[in-house]
């Protein structure tokens, strides 16, 4: 299964398994998997979710500060819908990020990207399987 590390992986890093569990529970009944090729989409949709969640909390973590002290100057990354970058006061000057902070958010957003399309990819199949049968799955291929 595709998406047992990346969900054994949040379940380490905090994230509430019920509240996960809830998710796929919710996703699998709005896409109805049919057969094992629709279980085997469903799995590549379920772990390009939670690699995408995985990406998130890396972005959050680009952004703490090194220097607890420094935690006021620094902007934060807050999980809302979507991770938004927030400055702590209004009309904050915009940083000036090391190099190395753009080449890790580079590649963060490469990533994410990636699962995100895998993500619709997948769930254009398994729509197309599940509304044409393997005629519609290969149609749509």
């Amino acid at each position: 299964m595709l998406s047992r590390n990346p969900l054994e992986a949040l379940i380490r890093l905090g994230e509430n398994p019920r509240h996960l569990r809830k998710i796929k529970k919710l996703l699998r009944a709005e896409l109805k998997p049919i057969g094992v090729v629709g279980e085997i989409l469903f799995d590549r949709i379920w772990s390009s979710y939670l690699r995408c969640l995985l990406i998130a909390r890396v972005e959050a973590h680009l952004f703490m500060p090194v220097d607890r002290g420094d935690s006021g100057r620094m902007p934060e990354l807050k999980e809302m819908e979507l991770p938004t970058l927030v400055y702590p006061v209004p009309g904050a000057p915009i940083y000036g990020f090391s190099d190395d902070l753009m080449k890790n958010l580079e590649t963060a957003l490469r990533y994410d990207a990636h699962y995100a399309r895998e993500f619709y990819r997948a769930v254009g199949l398994l729509i197309a399987l599940r509304s044409g049968g393997v005629t519609g799955l290969f149609d749509c291929l």
